[in-house]
């Protein structure tokens, strides 16, 4: 290992460019990353509530009150299931609610937005520190027209925030890496901070310090292998152990510093939380999976690895495949593996560890798991940088003279960008429900996978039920309340409920419009009543508007129908057994048997304090 001056360590991989070329690529990189944020600024209202935010936004409610009251109000420490997560994200919501001229749900969307643009610093960061400034622009634009990252951004208040806390702290773990033996202060610190945040959302970051510990360890062997002598082993373990422990410690300490039940018992209860969460099993369900129901508690073996080979655009996925042949290609030969640095080494080595680590880890044990890759989003990131790195190391792997190839390869690249584009413009607002064109895109997914398993699309549906009554019936709709059920929880229809519309029970009587997603076949509910207007995209339906109207002239009709006789009991029998087959019978559009799904029709009904109602559960670990 190199002992130079830790403050400049060069790129692994190289990387270097003339000055000027190299200011061009962080410009163009500043650049993508102040566009995403100007079309947050500009789309973030189109967004609708997810089933988790709500339940979010109450936790970090009741941690304000308990740092508040010093501890006298409790409701965080027994809130739900939220209470072993920390609270880092939600805190922070709570206190930005209380000063901000939007509405909450707009605020932690707004909110999720920002924390996913420095997702795309981050990513900018590690890349760049690996590769040099070209691979920091590649990721920039790989991660920012990646469908499954950007919707998450204004969706997801726990998975999202982990992503960004993740690679940032793997970005500063990289650093500690290319400057060891003699990593400075400042940056064990810095460590310690990033790591600490990402433990503060879940506590999964644990598995960082895992990677420091190992980094130690492991470097301490190598210099007492390559020296012969143990007392050197000692010595290099004794002078980077003590700041690892203590930079494991500021870490613990920023993580509690938002999570109150973990604070009374700082060393214990965070270790309680990540053994419950790794089989969180509260929430059992089917799921879809590759035209199968799978349970969340018995996931097959090739869940993830699937679901990363359908839910990553084709560009990242062919990419990461690249790199994997690559490193196999330089291990199997010796020639080319003794070409390989150390710290080319090391950092593949992190960098395997980070990302195939945890699936592995939930692959052997059978973790439970939900909605697609949602709890492994943050190895999205990650991912994308080895993408990067690859696609800036196949040109420089080619012989002189193939300036062709390279430019074939930058046009191949462009083009995958574009269609990446090009599929989030066509599923806005709905980016996270892509799936790329190995199923056939989401009409493809559709029935063999959950698509918007999050709802969404409900804010949709009530602005396409408004449309159609001002269309249709317009003298009514401005002086009519219109009563509306639907698959969805009320405490989130209660926001999309305004001066035309009154929300009841789906079960109870007195509806006259229906709305139902396809999650848990919802859409196939009060199925013999017609549909008035779906929600869309990409030639696939979201989510479904019936009108039940038509059940009070149904009544009359039957009053008004002549006795006929009675068929004989064979018949009877027969065309009831029919027609129960025909209700079974799935969709051609779903191709889903029905099942109990993680809502019941109308949604799960909150006890009169939603905010203190602890009794269920939509969350995964």
């Amino acid at each position: 290992m190199t002992e130079a001056a830790p403050d400049r360590c060069p790129a692994p991989w190289g990387g270097r460019l003339p000055g000027r070329w190299a200011t061009a690529c962080d410009m163009a990189s500043a650049t993508v990353m102040a566009g995403v944020l100007a079309v947050v600024f500009a789309t973030f209202r189109d967004y609708g509530i997810t089933w988790d935010e709500s339940w979010h936004l109450t936790y970090g409610d009741h941690i304000l009150a308990w740092f508040a009251t010093a501890g006298q109000d409790t409701s965080a420490l027994c809130y739900r299931m939220d209470y072993m997560y920390g609270g880092g994200f939600d805190l922070l919501g709570a206190v930005l609610r209380r000063v901000s001229p939007l509405s909450d749900y707009e605020t932690i969307h707004l909110l999720g937005a920002a924390v996913g643009v420095l997702g795309l610093t981050g990513v900018w960061s590690l890349a760049r520190r690996l590769a040099g400034p070209a691979a920091g622009l590649v990721a920039v634009l790989l991660l920012a027209s990646t469908p499954v990252y950007y919707g998450h951004m204004f969706a997801n208040p726990k998975d999202l925030p982990f992503a960004v806390g993740y690679v940032w702290a793997l970005d500063a773990l990289c650093a500690l890496v290319l400057q060891l033996p003699r990593p400075t202060r400042r940056l064990w610190i810095r460590f310690a901070v990033l790591v600490g945040l990402a433990m503060s959302v879940r506590i999964a970051g644990i598995l960082l310090l895992v990677y420091l510990g190992a980094v130690v360890i492991v470097f301490a062997w190598l210099r007492a292998r390559a020296t012969g002598r143990i007392d050197v082993g000692l010595a290099t373990f004794r002078r980077l152990g003590l700041p690892a422990a203590a930079s494991m410690v500021g870490a613990w300490l920023v993580m509690l510093a938002s999570w109150p039940w973990a604070l009374l018992d700082p060393i214990r209860r965070p270790w309680m939380a990540l053994g419950r969460m790794s089989r969180f099993s509260v929430h059992r369900r089917h799921m879809p999976f590759a035209g199968e129901d799978m349970l969340t508690t018995e996931p097959r073996w090739d869940y993830l690895p699937h679901y990363f080979g359908i839910k990553l655009p084709l560009l990242i996925v062919a990419l990461v495949l690249a790199a994997v042949v690559i490193v196999a290609v330089v291990m199997l030969s010796r020639r080319r593996r003794q070409r390989v640095t150390l710290a080319q080494r090391n950092i593949t080595l992190v960098l395997v560890a980070a990302i195939a680590g945890p699936p592995t880890y939930a692959i052997l044990v059978s973790s439970v798991v939900y909605d697609g890759l949602r709890h492994f989003l943050f190895l999205v990131p990650a991912l994308v940088v080895v993408a990067a790195l690859t696609a800036v190391a196949l040109p420089r792997m080619l012989p002189r003279g193939r300036a062709g190839v390279a430019l074939g390869l930058m046009l191949v690249g462009g083009v995958g960008l574009t269609i990446q584009t090009r599929a989030m413009v066509q599923l806005h607002p709905y980016q996270y429900i892509y799936f790329n064109e190995l199923v056939g895109g989401l009409h493809g997914a559709q029935g063999d996978y959950d698509t918007d398993y999050y709802g969404a699309s409900y804010k949709e549906a009530f602005e396409r039920l408004a449309d159609h009554l001002w269309e249709h019936e317009r003298d009514r709709f401005l002086n009519t309340r219109y009563l509306v059920s639907g698959c969805i929880p009320d405490f989130v229809a209660w926001n999309y409920i305004d001066g035309n519309f009154a929300w009841v029970e789906a079960k109870g009587p007195g509806a006259e419009f229906y709305i139902g997603y396809t999650r848990s076949n919802c859409h196939l509910r009060k199925g013999k009543f017609p549909v008035i207007a779906t929600v869309d995209r990409s030639d696939t339906m979201l989510a479904v508007i019936r009108d039940l109207r038509s059940a009070k002239t149904d009544a009359k009709a039957k009053e008004r129908e002549v006795a006929k006789p009675e068929p004989p009991p064979g018949f009877v029998r027969k065309r009831e057994m029919a027609k129960k087959r025909k209700r079974l019978r799935p969709s051609s559009r779903t191709r889903r048997p029905p099942d109990e799904g993680p809502i019941p029709e109308g949604g799960p009904t909150p006890s009169k304090d939603a905010a203190h109602d602890s009794s269920s559960t939509t969350e995964g670990p």
